[in-house]
């Protein structure tokens, strides 16, 4: 029984944060989004290609893989499943 109390707890998500921290965890979150967007300089970023570019999206499905960002990447690298099967 000692060996309960002594346990340490992992970590179990923002949601076992208080509301304050709650709404800071998920400030954080929304500003590295934002800086991710800013940082793409106005050329799309792989999961927008990933999710707009049709061709890709049936390359993907052709190949029986989902259609991901880092899927995209490859795509443009001219590697992986998706750039075989276009």
């Amino acid at each position: 029984m000692e060996l309960d109390k002594k346990k340490k707890t992992g970590y179990t998500g923002y949601k076992a944060l208080s509301v304050e921290r709650e709404k800071a965890e998920r400030q954080r979150i929304q500003a590295k989004k934002d800086r991710a967007t800013k940082n793409a300089d106005g050329h799309p970023t792989f999961a927008y290609f990933a999710s707009h570019d049709e061709g890709f999206i049936a390359a993907c499905g052709k190949a029986g893989i989902p259609a991901t960002a880092r899927q995209a990447s490859k795509w443009f690298r001219q590697r992986g499943m998706a750039y075989k099967n276009r």
